[in-house]
């Protein structure tokens, strides 16, 4: 068997203060919502289990930032903002230092990477009001860092 369940996954990236059903019922919410992708079939059938690429680690740290932590909604258009970006972003680690920029106006929403030389620029469009500042590096370094790995 290949892959990692749900319990799996959500012992990798949970919180250490956080009940791991807690954690095993938004993954499998943010599965339902088709922002969590799993191997093969999003729905395998009676006794089997739903397994997920290793890279779905990266993604639903990602995920759990951005939504609980960053209180981005699970809206339509941050499904699609979601889908459209991931793969550039969380696929290979870093080699420099390098930020994920969530940047909110009123009626926008934009994403971007950058490295620390050119962050300033991307917190100054008056576009936008709001920014979220995610260090791309240390979600990778925390990602080796989980249980499954140690």
């Amino acid at each position: 068997m290949s892959g990692l369940t749900v319990r799996e996954l959500a012992e990798r990236v949970r919180d250490p203060d956080e009940d791991l059903d807690v954690v095993v019922n938004r993954l499998r919410s943010w599965t339902k919502e088709g922002l969590l992708d799993p191997e093969g079939e999003r729905n395998p059938g009676t006794g089997r289990k739903r397994l997920y690429p290793e890279t779905a680690v990266i993604d639903a740290m990602a995920l759990n930032l951005l939504t609980e932590r960053a209180g981005m909604p699970s809206t339509q258009a941050f499904k699609l903002l979601w889908k459209t970006s991931k793969e550039d972003f969380f696929r290979t680690p870093p080699k420099v230092k390098k930020f994920l920029v969530i940047s909110k106006g009123p009626k926008d929403l934009a994403v971007s990477t950058c490295n620390v030389d050119s962050l300033a620029s991307h917190l100054s469009p008056k576009k936008y009001d709001v920014h979220i500042v995610v260090d791309y590096n240390q979600l990778f370094e925390r990602a080796q860092e989980s249980p499954a790995n140690g």
